[in-house]
Protein backbone atom coordinates (compact mmCIF):
# COMPACT_ATOMS: atom_id res chain seq x y z
CA UNK A 1 0.00 0.00 0.00
CA UNK A 2 1.16 3.50 -0.75
CA UNK A 3 0.72 5.83 2.29
CA UNK A 4 0.39 9.77 0.77
CA UNK A 5 0.32 12.94 2.79
CA UNK A 6 -2.76 13.50 4.25
CA UNK A 7 -3.71 12.42 7.53
CA UNK A 8 -7.50 11.06 8.72
CA UNK A 9 -9.24 13.91 10.58
CA UNK A 10 -11.10 12.71 14.14
CA UNK A 11 -14.83 14.20 12.51
CA UNK A 12 -14.66 11.60 9.91
CA UNK A 13 -14.78 8.83 12.27
CA UNK A 14 -17.81 10.32 14.01
CA UNK A 15 -19.99 7.72 15.13
CA UNK A 16 -17.81 4.92 14.65
CA UNK A 17 -16.28 2.66 17.30
CA UNK A 18 -12.77 3.30 16.72
CA UNK A 19 -10.07 5.01 14.80
CA UNK A 20 -6.72 3.97 13.55
CA UNK A 21 -4.83 7.88 12.38
CA UNK A 22 -1.78 7.20 11.11
CA UNK A 23 0.68 10.63 10.45
CA UNK A 24 4.04 11.56 9.75
CA UNK A 25 5.08 11.98 13.15
CA UNK A 26 3.11 8.80 15.00
CA UNK A 27 0.47 6.95 14.81
CA UNK A 28 -2.75 7.66 16.60
CA UNK A 29 -5.45 5.09 17.89
CA UNK A 30 -8.73 6.67 19.62
CA UNK A 31 -12.70 5.51 20.02
CA UNK A 32 -15.78 7.64 19.94
CA UNK A 33 -18.13 6.08 22.47
CA UNK A 34 -21.59 8.01 24.50
CA UNK A 35 -21.09 11.15 21.93
CA UNK A 36 -17.64 11.86 22.31
CA UNK A 37 -13.72 10.80 21.46
CA UNK A 38 -12.02 8.90 24.28
CA UNK A 39 -8.07 9.50 25.24
CA UNK A 40 -5.93 8.99 22.28
CA UNK A 41 -2.44 6.65 22.26
CA UNK A 42 0.37 7.60 20.25
CA UNK A 43 3.07 5.41 19.13
CA UNK A 44 5.93 5.76 16.43
CA UNK A 45 4.97 5.27 12.89
CA UNK A 46 7.17 3.09 10.72
CA UNK A 47 5.19 4.37 7.33
CA UNK A 48 6.50 6.43 4.68
CA UNK A 49 5.34 8.94 2.57
CA UNK A 50 5.46 7.37 -1.14
CA UNK A 51 6.51 4.14 0.02
CA UNK A 52 4.88 0.41 0.29
CA UNK A 53 3.51 -0.51 3.51
CA UNK A 54 2.08 -3.27 5.46
CA UNK A 55 -0.64 -2.87 8.43
CA UNK A 56 -2.12 -5.49 10.01
CA UNK A 57 -4.65 -5.57 12.99
CA UNK A 58 -4.82 -8.89 15.19
CA UNK A 59 -8.55 -8.51 16.71
CA UNK A 60 -8.78 -9.87 20.36
CA UNK A 61 -11.78 -9.60 22.69
CA UNK A 62 -10.00 -7.17 24.95
CA UNK A 63 -7.25 -5.44 22.21
CA UNK A 64 -6.19 -5.05 19.13
CA UNK A 65 -2.57 -5.86 18.76
CA UNK A 66 -1.16 -3.38 15.61
CA UNK A 67 1.92 -4.55 13.75
CA UNK A 68 3.27 -1.99 10.47
CA UNK A 69 5.89 -3.57 8.39
CA UNK A 70 5.88 -6.57 10.09
CA UNK A 71 6.52 -5.18 13.54
CA UNK A 72 4.40 -4.49 16.67
CA UNK A 73 3.96 -0.61 17.16
CA UNK A 74 0.96 -0.99 19.64
CA UNK A 75 -1.86 -2.53 21.70
CA UNK A 76 -4.65 -1.38 21.85
CA UNK A 77 -6.95 -2.18 24.84
CA UNK A 78 -10.03 -1.60 23.34
CA UNK A 79 -13.03 0.07 24.93
CA UNK A 80 -16.32 -1.28 23.15
CA UNK A 81 -17.51 -4.43 22.47
CA UNK A 82 -16.08 -6.41 19.57
CA UNK A 83 -19.39 -7.07 17.97
CA UNK A 84 -20.57 -3.75 17.81
CA UNK A 85 -17.74 -2.96 14.84
CA UNK A 86 -19.78 -3.49 11.34
CA UNK A 87 -17.82 -1.81 9.14
CA UNK A 88 -13.96 -1.06 7.74
CA UNK A 89 -13.54 2.22 5.82
CA UNK A 90 -10.26 3.83 4.57
CA UNK A 91 -10.36 6.83 3.77
CA UNK A 92 -7.81 9.93 2.52
CA UNK A 93 -4.51 9.77 0.91
CA UNK A 94 -3.68 6.28 0.08
CA UNK A 95 -3.51 4.20 -2.87
CA UNK A 96 -4.83 0.75 -1.75
CA UNK A 97 -3.03 -2.45 -3.75
CA UNK A 98 -4.92 -4.50 -1.38
CA UNK A 99 -7.61 -5.65 1.66
CA UNK A 100 -7.92 -8.81 3.12
CA UNK A 101 -9.41 -9.35 6.50
CA UNK A 102 -10.26 -13.21 8.16
CA UNK A 103 -8.17 -15.25 10.18
CA UNK A 104 -7.81 -17.22 13.20
CA UNK A 105 -5.83 -18.91 15.67
CA UNK A 106 -4.11 -22.53 14.12
CA UNK A 107 -3.36 -25.65 15.79
CA UNK A 108 -0.39 -27.34 14.77
CA UNK A 109 -0.44 -29.74 12.93
CA UNK A 110 -2.66 -27.90 10.50
CA UNK A 111 -3.54 -29.20 7.11
CA UNK A 112 -6.25 -27.75 4.59
CA UNK A 113 -7.43 -28.68 1.25
CA UNK A 114 -7.15 -26.31 -1.62
CA UNK A 115 -10.93 -25.14 -3.06
CA UNK A 116 -11.32 -27.39 -5.87
CA UNK A 117 -9.05 -30.28 -4.52
CA UNK A 118 -5.87 -28.83 -5.74
CA UNK A 119 -3.22 -26.13 -5.91
CA UNK A 120 -3.72 -24.10 -9.57
CA UNK A 121 -1.02 -22.66 -11.81
CA UNK A 122 -1.12 -18.19 -10.99
CA UNK A 123 -2.52 -19.08 -7.20
CA UNK A 124 -0.54 -17.76 -4.15
CA UNK A 125 -0.15 -19.63 -0.74
CA UNK A 126 0.44 -16.92 2.06
CA UNK A 127 2.07 -18.26 5.12
CA UNK A 128 2.52 -15.96 7.70
CA UNK A 129 3.48 -16.17 11.71
CA UNK A 130 6.24 -16.49 14.38
CA UNK A 131 8.73 -18.80 14.30
CA UNK A 132 9.25 -20.07 18.03
CA UNK A 133 12.08 -22.57 17.50
CA UNK A 134 14.69 -23.25 15.39
CA UNK A 135 13.18 -24.95 12.55
CA UNK A 136 9.68 -25.12 11.04
CA UNK A 137 8.34 -26.79 7.53
CA UNK A 138 5.67 -25.94 5.43
CA UNK A 139 4.82 -28.88 2.82
CA UNK A 140 2.84 -29.37 -0.37
CA UNK A 141 1.09 -33.42 0.25
CA UNK A 142 -0.76 -35.03 -2.38
CA UNK A 143 -3.55 -37.23 -1.31
CA UNK A 144 -1.98 -40.16 -0.06
CA UNK A 145 0.18 -38.13 2.01
CA UNK A 146 3.38 -37.94 -0.49
CA UNK A 147 5.32 -34.50 0.04
CA UNK A 148 5.41 -33.08 -3.28
CA UNK A 149 7.22 -29.73 -2.50
CA UNK A 150 9.22 -29.67 1.29
CA UNK A 151 10.17 -25.55 2.70
CA UNK A 152 12.23 -25.88 5.89
CA UNK A 153 14.08 -22.72 6.79
CA UNK A 154 16.99 -23.99 9.53
CA UNK A 155 17.69 -21.14 11.50
CA UNK A 156 21.00 -22.28 13.44
CA UNK A 157 22.28 -23.81 9.73
CA UNK A 158 20.93 -19.79 8.44
CA UNK A 159 19.72 -22.18 5.54
CA UNK A 160 16.55 -22.92 3.95
CA UNK A 161 16.01 -26.66 2.47
CA UNK A 162 13.47 -27.41 0.36
CA UNK A 163 12.76 -30.91 -1.80
CA UNK A 164 10.30 -33.30 -2.90
CA UNK A 165 10.05 -36.57 -2.55
CA UNK A 166 7.18 -39.79 -3.12
CA UNK A 167 6.56 -42.43 -1.04
CA UNK A 168 8.73 -40.60 1.55
CA UNK A 169 11.95 -40.56 -0.42
CA UNK A 170 13.50 -37.15 -1.02
CA UNK A 171 14.35 -36.80 -4.27
CA UNK A 172 16.23 -33.60 -4.28
CA UNK A 173 17.82 -31.36 -1.30
CA UNK A 174 18.61 -27.57 -2.24
CA UNK A 175 19.69 -25.25 0.49
CA UNK A 176 19.80 -21.63 0.06
CA UNK A 177 21.21 -18.77 2.38
CA UNK A 178 18.35 -17.89 4.80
Amino acid sequence: LLYSTKRIKKRDCTGKPGAFQPGFFGAEYFVFQHNKWGKEEKSSNPFKKGEDFDLRIRVHDDKFEIFGNQKEIHVYKTRVNIAAVEYFAVRKDVQLKGVHWGGRYYNLPFETQFPGGYLRAEERVYVYGIPKGDRFEINFLAQNGDILFHFNPRFKEKKNCTSSGRESVNRESVKDPH
